[in-house]
């Protein structure tokens, strides 16, 4: 879900692909087109319960995702603020400085800007 630019909650649904080709065929079926290929690479580190993934992306860059704890789904807007800001407080702990933007996805628009 999006609400004033930020994303609120997200959900990943894994798929077991046996031919990526195929996969593919039936996207294009579907009328949809390739918007661009993602190829990264996951570096994950933990300390006291808390994980941050580096993402290191082709032609992109590096992103740093704090890894979230709980379910959005569901939730008031109220609710996921407060989960929100409690991770916040919980970055801002570990001494890493951070600016007060506490939306952290900002990858899609990163990728937006490089696909023009």
């Amino acid at each position: 879900m999006i609400l004033s630019g930020n994303v609120i909650s997200e959900q990943k649904i894994s798929l077991d692909i046996q031919d990526i080709e195929k996969a593919k065929k039936i996207f294009e079926c579907l009328g949809f087109n390739e918007l661009i290929e993602v190829k990264y690479h996951v570096i994950v580190y933990a300390k006291d319960g808390i994980e941050f993934a580096f993402q290191i992306v082709e032609n992109l860059g590096t992103l740093i995702e704090f890894e979230n704890e709980s379910d959005f789904e569901g939730k008031t807007l109220g609710e996921i603020n407060s989960v929100k800001q409690k991770m916040f407080e919980k970055i801002k702990n570990t001494g890493i400085q951070i600016s007060n933007d506490i939306d952290i996805k900002k990858a899609y628009e990163l990728i937006k800007m490089n696909l023009k």
